[in-house]
């Protein structure tokens, strides 16, 4: 071709040509070969290197128009090469002038993204069209078709869990937390942040499991708010598409968490009765359950909530009956009610709303107004303090009769001299006058 022209094309092969034998030759360095033994080759490369550079600038304007096609043939080629150190992949992938410090941080982390990601799990596309109003903390909540372009939404939701994992981890890795509060000052580190956060946020909005929530802490940690708030200074349009892109990937992950836990009370004799309220439910307990109870268990349980636990049984049970005598507690254990295991399935049901809680912190974080959330939340059965007047003629014990005498019997008994109570026909009485 000498005297003739060089099109884009075949000079853009040639710089990936060199970039993939640079990559080899570097791969292929024997260990115990110094600087000063490898110093001619390194000059060869370096030598090589600024030719194809100064090749390139006679038409830079030229080269733009094909550059992005071809970076990604660059990049398949340099993921795609099995025998070259994934630390070095890492190098000739990511630009950034800061991603030295990073790898020397955190190269385990690096090595195990990079071995695992496939190209097209690592690579994003923006919307190009604004959106039609800027997300603000007042405006309705955006979702995942009007944060990312269609296609991003379909490959995020047509991977599998596996393909899915890698590439946020790939989004965290490499975009997220490899730039700094500081970095971000810099147009190209911004836009690599900010396309990390938009990664990420699709795969984890489209997903129908649970992502961990080390893995979303690992994503929303202090650094990333920083550096919105610094972005939000630079580009405040960007920083709110970027905080509603990740306030949609944790409300999708509250939703698919909600269910979980909805799912956890279907076997259970703890039911949500009212917004943050759970009770137990105990004639639904006396029918079922792997260990079947005497139904004279609900009087006898209900007659001791009455006297000592101002009518909750929920609070006996969270507080394992501690305040019945103990030859009530023995009558309630042996018609078959177990103080503890209820007490544990009680404590899965609030485990669950513990999980829950993690969601609404991150969302308030973003400057979402979580009120509503919180409400709906499962709060902890608080145990009263007795009663003084219970068993007063203002306040009579109501024991709840049975038709069992045997059980009758049983809780007139567990009444004292004097105590008052209501009788099996409404009206009150005082033991040891009627």
């Amino acid at each position: 071709m000498e005297g003739g022209d060089i099109s884009p094309e075949v000079f853009v092969n040639l710089k990936t040509q060199f970039q993939i034998l640079k990559s080899n030759l570097q791969a292929s360095r024997p260990s115990g070969i110094s600087d000063e033994d490898y110093k001619p080759i390194q000059t060869l490369i370096n030598s090589t290197e600024e030719l194809v550079t100064t090749l390139g600038s006679y038409d830079q304007e030229v080269l733009n128009k094909t550059k992005a096609e071809h970076l990604e043939v660059i990049t398949k080629a340099i993921i795609g090469m099995p025998d070259m150190n994934p630390l070095i992949k890492a190098a000739l992938l990511q630009p950034n002038p800061d991603f030295s410090a990073f790898l020397a941080n955190n190269a385990p982390k690096v090595l195990e993204t990079l071995n695992n990601i496939q190209v097209e799990d690592s690579q994003y596309t923006p919307l190009n069209q604004p959106l039609p109003e800027v997300p603000s903390d007042d405006s309705p909540e955006f979702t995942a078709p009007d944060l990312h372009t269609e296609d991003e939404v379909s490959k995020a939701t047509d991977r599998t869990n596996k393909e899915r994992s890698d590439a946020v981890s790939f989004a965290s890795d490499l975009s997220i937390n490899l730039e700094t509060p500081e970095s971000v000052n810099k147009p190209e580190s911004r836009d690599n942040f900010l396309s990390g956060v938009a990664q990420a946020s699709v795969n984890i909005a489209t997903s129908p499991t649970l992502f961990s929530q080390q893995t979303i802490s690992g994503i929303l940690n202090d650094d990333t708010f920083k550096k919105l708030d610094n972005i939000s200074r630079l580009d405040p349009e960007k920083a709110a598409v970027a905080k509603a892109q990740l306030k949609d990937a944790l409300l999708s992950q509250f939703n698919v968490a909600s269910t979980t836990a909805s799912g956890s009370l279907q076997g259970s004799f703890w039911k949500v009765t009212g917004l943050g309220e759970v009770t137990f439910d105990t004639e639904a307990r006396a029918e079922g359950g792997v260990f079947r109870m005497d139904r004279s268990v609900v009087p006898l349980v209900t007659t001791a909530a009455s006297k000592y636990y101002n009518g909750s049984v929920s609070a006996m049970i969270v507080d394992r009956g501690r305040k019945l005598p103990t030859m009530e507690r023995n009558q309630v254990q042996s018609a078959g009610f177990n103080f503890n295991s209820e007490r544990v399935a009680y404590n899965k049901v609030l485990k669950q709303s513990e999980i829950l809680k993690f969601y609404p912190k991150m969302l308030k974080k973003l400057g979402m107004d979580t009120a509503a959330i919180e409400a709906a939340l499962i709060k902890p059965v608080s145990v009263p303090e007795a009663d003084a007047q219970m068993g007063t003629e203002a306040k009579p014990y109501p024991i709840l009769w049975s038709d069992n005498t045997d059980t009758d019997e049983k809780m007139f008994a567990n009444l004292n001299d004097g105590d008052y109570f209501i009788g099996p026909d409404g009206n009150t009485y005082v033991k040891g006058q009627q």
